[in-house]
């Protein structure tokens, strides 16, 4: 096979083979964490066409102006500001497929070529499922501004003067911005987790998804070792473990608990979230979610490379239902 059509047979499968299995792949990605796959089932994540940022609408306030009346009284009709908008980047990430000049000769079959293509597809897979649930749940500490936001970044897990600001508002000047926080101990973790879930609910508002490290997971099962404890069987069926707390599901996640990612120095890696996940959503961009561009060749290289390009964030559209509970 001459080298022209070997790089057209390249464009061709890599375009073809990607464009087939793209909705996989991006499903595959997310349900390789635990976070991101609670997120897809629930239908939290979502699509948009662009804008310079993500916005979520925000109610800060209450109509001022519902109240009672009777006969004649004059009805309030003065506007009412009790909304507002937080602004979240699009943050980009990608992975680099590539092909070397000395792989071609040895893979200049249609078959040969299509095979080695869907391998290093498959390496990249693996290695964009590691990166997404690193960026999802690394600390502050441990990431640059590029990233994608971060469970740290979304629900502080310091007191609300301390809170910095998310979505361009300032939760030290903002109250109604602020999550709930909780030091506590991982002695007692039934009762920090009871008292602690009440304090995230209001009403119908509760937490759905507790999501913690390995340490507290355990803790909290020797605490109730022989009681009747339930799960999620849909996500046990998927293989994520998991228990049911009141409304919620209990999950651990091994990064949560990894000391190369974690905030040793505060106990930030004992960090347990209570999480409203109606209010967070991960954005992704329609024209950026596992999109692959084309092969091009590096003018000082014998060799082609391709990216697979994803555009997004999580976002926050509500604090005060979101609470860390940091147990040491």
């Amino acid at each position: 096979m001459a080298v022209h059509s070997i790089t057209t047979a390249i464009d061709n499968l890599a375009t073809t083979t990607l464009h087939r299995t793209r909705r996989q792949f991006a499903d595959a990605v997310f349900k390789a964490s635990k976070f991101a796959f609670f997120m897809l089932a629930k239908g939290r994540v979502q699509t948009e066409s662009g804008g310079l940022s993500i916005r979520e609408p925000l109610i800060y306030g209450k109509n001022q102006t519902v109240k009672s009346y009777s006969g004649y009284d004059r009805l309030d009709v003065f506007p009412t500001e009790e909304l507002t908008q937080a602004a979240y980047n699009w943050k980009l990430f990608a992975g680099t497929v590539s092909i070397s000049g000395d792989e071609e000769l040895k893979n200049s079959g249609a078959e040969a070529i299509l095979n080695l293509l869907k391998a290093k597809i498959m390496v990249a897979n693996k290695s964009m499922k590691e990166q997404l649930n690193t960026y999802l749940v690394q600390t502050q500490n441990f990431r640059n501004s590029k990233d994608f936001l971060s469970l740290d970044n979304l629900v502080e897990d310091v007191v609300g003067t301390s809170q910095s600001t998310v979505g361009g508002i300032n939760r030290a000047t903002y109250t109604w911005w602020r999550n709930k926080f909780k030091a506590g101990s991982l002695a007692s973790v039934t009762s920090e987790f009871r008292t602690f879930y009440n304090n995230v609910s209001e009403g119908m508002e509760t937490p759905d998804l507790i999501f913690t490290n390995q340490e507290t997971y355990e803790a909290y099962e020797d605490q109730n070792a022989g009681k009747l404890r339930l799960s999620d069987t849909s996500l046990m069926q998927v293989g994520f473990e998991n228990l049911r707390f009141k409304g919620a599901t209990m999950m651990w996640d091994t990064s949560m608990s990894d000391t190369a990612i974690r905030d040793t120095a505060t106990f930030a890696h004992q960090c347990t979230y209570f999480l409203n996940t109606a209010y967070l959503r991960m954005v992704m961009h329609r024209q950026r979610q596992f999109v692959m561009s084309k092969f091009v060749q590096p003018y000082d290289q014998d060799a082609r490379v391709a990216q697979i390009l994803v555009a997004g964030n999580l976002t926050l559209a509500n604090s005060r239902y979101q609470g860390a509970l940091r147990l040491s």
